[in-house]
């Protein structure tokens, strides 16, 4: 029996960086999603638009999401 050699094309550091890569990014997307839910400041609509955004588009979507994002008032506290 062969002992197992690893792909010397293949680096098994490329593999661990484009893994991390790509789970960052669906942890980005899985953000967005869920405050989109929890925004009370959007309509039905317009979270259903955002959600559509950000699971067309994952990174661009999230990241739109993070910079135009509905604002809280400065000085209201948010509801519990």
């Amino acid at each position: 029996m062969l002992p197992e050699v690893a792909n010397p094309l293949l680096p098994t550091g490329y593999d661990v960086v484009w893994t991390v890569v790509v789970l960052a990014l669906l942890a980005l997307a899985a953000v967005a999603i869920v405050q989109v839910l929890r925004e009370r400041a959007l309509s039905g609509l317009g979270a259903v638009v955002w959600l559509l955004v950000i699971l067309a588009l994952p990174v661009l979507g999230a990241v739109a999401w993070f910079v135009l994002r509905p604002r809280r008032a400065a000085g209201r506290l948010p509801s519990l």
